[in-house]
Parts: structure tokens; sequence; C-alpha cells
């Protein structure tokens, strides 16, 4: 986790400027009352560092990513794989009628792409930025 290695170049910081001390085994580390509030302030930081991500709008835990579209069709046309197909999810009359987009967005392996609904009477291009809800298909891509 990256909060990890925050926390890692912090004690490392603090160590080189004398502001800790390292035990004779080298695991245990001994801090005074300041860099022990500072650790405890990035910590907290780096916890709440997703909530503050999406402008307090769409929730990181309840499935919403930013994610970039790659492509736009209609019905069955994209014939690009994907993660998850939300096509795969909706009824066969919804998918014929509806749009959709591919887009890309940062996962836990890396870039993932999904194929997600696009809104009704949609103006959203290549390339636009969106949010999309990983976990419920029947949620439309949003512009932000």
């Amino acid at each position: 986790m990256k909060s990890n290695y925050i926390i890692a170049g912090v004690l490392q910081a603090l160590h080189d400027t004398g502001l800790c001390d390292q035990g004779a085994a080298g695991t245990d580390i001994r801090l005074s009352p300041a860099p022990r509030l500072i650790i405890a302030a990035i910590a907290g930081l780096s916890m709440i560092g997703c909530a503050i991500i999406y402008e307090g709008m769409y929730d990181y835990s309840e499935g919403w990513r930013k994610a970039k579209i790659a492509e736009i069709g209609f019905g069955r046309e994209i014939a690009m794989r994907s993660s998850r197909d939300c096509r795969k999810e909706m009824p066969t009359e919804a998918v014929q009628l509806g749009g959709f987009a591919v887009v890309q967005f940062e996962g836990e392996a890396g870039h993932q792409f999904r194929i997600a609904p696009l809104p009704k009477q949609s103006t959203l291009q290549l390339g636009d930025l969106v949010y999309v809800n990983i976990v419920d298909c029947a949620r439309p891509l949003i512009p932000p």
C-alpha cells in the first residue's frame, strides 16, 4: 500500500535527522512525541485520500472510479473485451436500444476496462473523463 511507503519514508527521514533512534535489533524505533504526531497526521491523511478524490460526490467505497472513454458504440457494436461487460447483465432489448462505452480506469491490477451504459441523450465523446460504477451496471456513466 502507498501509505506504508509514505510512513516508511517519514520514519527514514526522522531517523536521518536524529529525531528518532533505532534499537539494536533494527526493529525497535523510539520516537519523541512531536514525530509521533507527524506520523499520525500523515497516516490519517493517507486514509482519507480516497474520500476526497471524487469531490465528495461519488463514493469510492460504493464502486465509483474516474475513467476515460476509450470507445463508444450502440448495442453490440463494441467488440473489445473487458473485465466486465455490463451488456451481459442487461435485457436484450435494452442492449439493442442503448449506447455503451468502453472506459479505462485504474484498478487494483493496473489499467482495467469496463463496458458500461451511456446516459440517455449522451453527448460524451472519445477521451472524455467520466465516473463509472464498477459494482453496479445499472448506473450509467456520469460526466464530472
